[in-house]
């Protein structure tokens, strides 16, 4: 729980504490207050104070799961109507540069799972779309499978659900979707269930072909 000293610290230095302690201010937090508060604040000092905020993320070395960037993140996209979407598609850019250039580990992509995408789709479909698009181009079946499920985890916080009454079909979303099909019926029987899992939460049918009999069987014990 927090300290009546730990409240009293300015943003940078709550988000400093929370990663320093691997976010365990928050384990008790079963109803999400302690960190919906938090992410408000965040927001609002986002807003006031655009450039050190950009500067803080930037420099933070600290990319996974534990990383105080989730916050930021999320709090930039906490809010319809957002004016942080360009800066998030540059730190999506920046993260997965850092993953492919092999400066931080596949798990530093964690941390952009606090990109909140829901209202990114709705109120700007082509940026949701490019995201998609940019983090999709990084699938390789020459990588390792550990690279691809890494990717494959990111994507399916990413993607959301279509609304068909306001985007009709998958033709704007097509050029991402293939990328993530093709893994669904070429890759190793662990990529193929997560890229699977992806297609099912947007409710993409289309192409996916069926799995062998062993390979049924196979998944049963595959977590």
């Amino acid at each position: 729980m927090a300290t009546e000293e730990q409240t009293k610290l300015g943003i940078i230095e709550q988000l400093n504490y929370h990663q320093a302690n691997d976010q365990s201010y928050f384990d008790d937090d079963f109803d999400d207050k302690l960190e919906d508060t938090l992410v408000e604040e965040v927001l609002h000092f986002a807003n006031q104070n655009p450039e050190a905020i950009k500067k803080y993320v930037r420099s933070n070395i600290i990319l996974n799961y534990v990383s105080s960037n989730y916050y930021v993140y999320r709090a930039m996209t906490y809010k319809e109507g957002s004016t942080w979407y360009p800066f998030l598609f540059e730190e999506i850019k920046r993260v997965v540069k850092l993953v492919n250039t092999h400066t931080v580990t596949i798990d530093a992509l964690d941390c952009l799972n606090g990109i909140f995408t829901f209202d990114i789709y709705y109120d700007d479909h082509d940026l949701y779309n490019q995201m998609l698009e940019h983090v999709t181009a990084c699938l390789d079946l020459k990588r390792s499978e550990k690279y691809n499920l890494g990717f494959l985890s990111l994507i399916s916080f990413l993607a959301v659900a279509p609304d068909f009454s306001e985007f009709k079909g998958f033709e704007r979303s097509e050029k991402w979707i293939k990328r993530v099909l093709h893994l669904a019926n070429n890759g190793p029987l662990k990529t193929k269930l997560m890229a699977r899992s992806v297609l099912e939460k947007i409710y993409y049918e289309q192409g996916i072909k069926k799995l062998s009999f062993m390979e049924k069987i196979s998944s049963r014990f595959i977590s």
